[in-house]
């Protein structure tokens, strides 16, 4: 297995091993775009700004997974690395009940400060009993989900990306079929959607239980787990950038949700949570890359084979740029046919959405970016510098929120991303390049 993770990155085998890890991750963040399209043509826009009134919560325990995972799998990867094989399964195995442990508690709280935690993200009381139907029927599902986003960068470091892309495949089509059954078949509205969104969730966290028991021709699999407290507050820390930039979009999404409630009213919520929705498909696309490319960064600095760091460093850049050049103009193009997806042409929604997304898109030029570096000090174990990079970009956003739409009106709800994006980018090639030195990657 570990020779998966070395050798030569050149520009090409690069795209080719961390490919299925993006497919994975915009795949998984589609379960939720598509339980945005059912709802909104099934049920009606005020469903769908029901269903993202309540996507804070998600996004806070989808954080606490990326976190585990993120900060776990760089010390696994790194140990693997150094050759402590046996070590790094333990670590493996003991993370991963710890993420089913946490999992449970945020599923039981979130279930019994159901009432409380919807008032708190904004359910007003048209919405409320339809965000109600939405967030319970979510709660039982929650320790699948945090495993799911574990598998992710587990089979990475496994050097078996495309086995995680096939099981997060099989959940997207599993989502899709009982989207179908729940909402247009049965009838069950928004509950259906939650239902088909947690059932799908359990399709890769049960395929990667089931792969890492059997499976032993790889160096990573289940072992007899022993408690490592040290190791779990490490992935902690290190992973806490990661929690950080999860933490800030639910709270950045709660943000824009009264700022449009505020602005143009429950069209406008409908309107942001079309374009965020797209957004989230981009972000996702980054996160999996990032999630590709970590272990191998992880690995050769364990290996202190500075030639390959540099090697991985450029190519990245080289991708991210190449993608990043493309984000904006598919973005314009495509703005009228994937906000059709959710609204009709004509409808004021619709037009909202249109306008909107022409603005929000300019961030994705910096977007990629900014994931990378936070991901990049992750990868050489270095959470702090990781976190202060992602805390800085959530004030950046909350700063431009607050601030822009009193200067620009509705167009400074739009234009809030790309200024905090774009701010957060300088920040981030500062620290890349006060950095070079220490870890020679360039």
């Amino acid at each position: 297995m570990t020779g998966r993770l070395s050798g030569k990155f050149e520009f090409r085998r690069l795209c080719g091993f961390v490919c299925p890890s993006v497919f994975m991750f915009v795949f998984m963040s589609m379960y939720t775009m598509v339980d945005g399209v059912f709802v909104s043509r099934l049920i009606g826009t005020d469903a769908l700004s029901a269903v993202n009134i309540c996507s804070p919560f998600i996004l806070g325990y989808w954080a606490v997974g990326i976190m585990l995972a993120s900060g776990s799998v760089a010390i696994i990867a790194k140990r693997l690395g150094e050759g402590r094989i046996e070590t790094a399964r333990k670590t493996f195995t003991f993370m991963l009940l710890a993420a089913t442990f946490a999992g449970a508690a945020i599923g039981l709280a979130g279930h019994f400060a159901l009432d409380p935690l919807l008032r708190l993200l904004g359910a007003t009381p048209e919405l409320f009993g339809l965000c109600r139907d939405y967030a319970s029927f979510l709660m039982p599902f929650v320790p699948a989900a945090i495993l799911q986003a574990m598998f992710h960068s587990y089979f990475v470091a496994a050097g078996r990306p495309g086995f995680g892309f096939a099981a997060v495949s099989l959940g997207g089509a599993a989502n899709i079929v009982l989207d179908y059954a729940f909402m247009a078949i049965m009838d069950y509205g928004v509950a259906g959607a939650a239902l088909a969104t947690g059932i799908s969730c359990c399709v890769p966290a049960i395929s990667g239980l089931l792969y890492f028991s059997f499976n032993r021709t790889g160096s990573l699999r289940l072992a007899t787990p022993k408690p490592d407290w040290e190791t779990l507050f490490s992935s902690l820390v290190n992973g806490s950038s990661e929690m950080v930039t999860n933490i800030s979009a639910a709270i950045v999404v709660y943000l824009y949700n009264i700022a449009m409630l505020r602005h143009a009213g429950v069209d406008g919520v409908a309107a942001i949570t079309i374009v965020l929705y797209a957004e989230f498909l981009l972000n996702s696309a980054y996160f999996g890359f990032a999630g590709g490319v970590s272990p191998l960064f992880s690995y050769a600095y364990g290996k202190n084979n500075m030639p390959r760091l540099r090697q991985l460093f450029r190519n990245s850049l080289l991708f991210i740029g190449a993608s990043a050049a493309m984000s904006i103009p598919a973005a314009w193009l495509l703005a009228g046919t994937i906000v059709a997806l959710f609204a009709p042409d004509g409808s004021e929604v619709f037009a909202q959405a249109i306008q909107g997304m022409k603005l929000f898109a300019i961030g994705f030029a910096f977007l990629g970016f900014n994931v990378f570096f936070f991901a990049l000090f992750t990868a050489l174990s270095n959470g702090k510098i990781s976190a202060m990079l992602a805390l800085s970009r959530f004030l950046f956003i909350v700063a431009c929120i607050f601030m822009l739409p009193r200067i620009m009106g509705n167009a400074g709800i739009w234009l809030a991303g790309p200024a905090a994006e774009f701010a957060a980018l300088a920040l981030g090639a500062f620290c890349a390049n006060r950095f070079k030195s220490t870890y020679r990657y360039a």
